[in-house]
């Protein structure tokens, strides 16, 4: 108890008052749906650095990481980022409560490292009594630019605090193109990691995860990007149905010629597409009968397989149209080598 001290106190002190005239939607319930996640020993992150240390042993210091989690099930589920609980030992919940300062320990159910997601479950019953949970954003109500949004985590180390934005952007990819983030310019700052970003509904339309620091080396934010709830969702079912992504792979290096609108794969060394019979680069006509002209396009079809599942390409090489059939692979075991970036 003595080892989260110093952070309870942040959190104890961090409570604002809430009236009828909120102006905001839904700000109460998603403040009791958002927790506090204290990782115990776990791996630090360049995008969450909100590490303390344990000062109770003077011959121990245990790193302690902070970040923030979203309540999204009436059975304690909870999505955070994977980077809040990487390699972490011990992992416990602190739940929006003036009265409740137990920690509540929960299990890992799956991560996702690509997209930054991991799912976590309370174990401890009965639940709190004072969490509620999100209410998912659908399509039809998904966040566009210029809209209003907010945000609530725990900046470092200020408890469920709550800061309002306006979304820049919708669509951008920084590592990978399994990650689409909204851009945004709510203050978020470490310890915001895994946090909810809402809606104009109050509805969850992304998760926190990284900030965008100015150039000026000042070391101020610009921009803040929370990943899309259309690419949390398909992690968090992916997890849920299988325990892991099984993100599938076609183990090939793409190309896109922007001019002639087109995309050409070549596959990798020992790759199950070489071993259908694919050889050197390939103008790519169809994926299971379905055009392709762009990247959206190609993972659009790939995120409704899983890896073993089976994929037929048509291609044009050597003045020629063949079709290949071959099953995917892992994309998270083989590494992000599909995508040519330069």
């Amino acid at each position: 108890m003595m080892q989260v001290l110093q952070y309870l106190l942040v959190v104890c002190i961090s409570f604002f008052p809430l009236g009828a005239n909120a102006k905001l939607p839904k700000v109460l319930e998603n403040l009791n749906a958002t927790v506090l996640v204290v990782a115990e020993n776990k791996i630090k992150n360049p995008f969450d650095t909100i590490i303390q240390e344990d000062k109770q042993d003077k011959d121990r210091q245990t790193p302690i990481g902070l970040g923030t989690g979203v309540v999204i099930s009436g059975n304690g589920i909870i999505i955070t980022n994977h980077h809040v609980i990487e390699g972490a030992s011990n992992i416990f919940i602190h739940v929006y409560s003036k009265t409740d300062t137990k920690k509540y320990p929960v299990k890992v159910i799956g991560v996702d490292a690509i997209t930054d997601i991991a799912v976590l479950q309370i174990t401890t019953l009965p639940l709190p009594k004072s969490i509620s949970s999100v209410t998912w954003a659908e399509e039809i109500t998904i966040a566009e630019i210029g809209d209003d949004i907010y945000t609530i985590g725990h900046p470092q180390g200020m408890g469920w605090t709550v800061s309002k934005g306006v979304i820049g952007h919708t669509e951008r990819n920084v590592t990978s193109p399994w990650q689409t983030f909204i851009q945004h310019d709510s203050l978020i700052m470490p310890g915001n990691s895994g946090g909810g970003m809402f809606d104009e509904q109050g509805h969850l339309a992304g998760i926190n995860t990284i900030l965008i620091p100015s150039r000026d080396q000042t070391n101020t934010q610009a921009w803040s990007l929370s990943v899309t709830i259309e690419d949390v969702k398909w992690s968090f079912e992916r997890i849920m149905k299988y325990g892991k992504p099984r993100r599938p792979a076609l183990n090939v290096t793409v190309d896109y010629d922007d001019k002639l609108k087109q995309l050409s794969i070549t596959p990798n060394s020992g790759s199950n597409a070489e071993k259908s019979g694919i050889t050197g680069k390939n103008i790519l006509l169809k994926v299971n009968n379905a055009e392709v002209t762009s990247y959206p396009e190609l993972f659009k079809i790939l995120k409704t397989k899983k890896d073993g599942d089976s994929i037929t390409v048509e291609t044009f090489a050597n003045e020629k149209v063949s079709t290949y059939t071959f099953e995917l692979e892992n994309w998270n075991i083989l590494g992000e080598l599909e995508v040519k970036t330069d």
